[in-house]
């Protein structure tokens, strides 16, 4: 697995693009990353978030906010 994206300006990482399954009957089976997992005794229900391993979300390809866009463009061209 690759290193994950960072903000060109900031350094920090991208947010994954991720789904969320909640109230399953039963255990995640399928190809994604399942990173967040969890069991309702009470209900008997599974809730998980999964990930392909590769989307992320960003504002402008190497930009993670408009805010850190509008910096950096300031910095380098002002």
């Amino acid at each position: 697995m690759k290193a994950r994206n960072k903000c060109l300006r900031c350094k920090k990482n991208f947010k994954r693009k991720s789904e969320s399954k909640m109230f399953q009957t039963e255990r995640y089976k399928g190809n994604l990353i399942c990173y967040r997992q969890k069991f309702n005794e009470a209900t008997k229900t599974w809730s998980y978030i999964l990930w392909d391993g590769e989307s992320y979300w960003f504002y402008w390809k190497p930009f993670c906010s408009k805010q850190c866009a509008a910096r950096y463009a300031i910095k380098k061209f002002a």
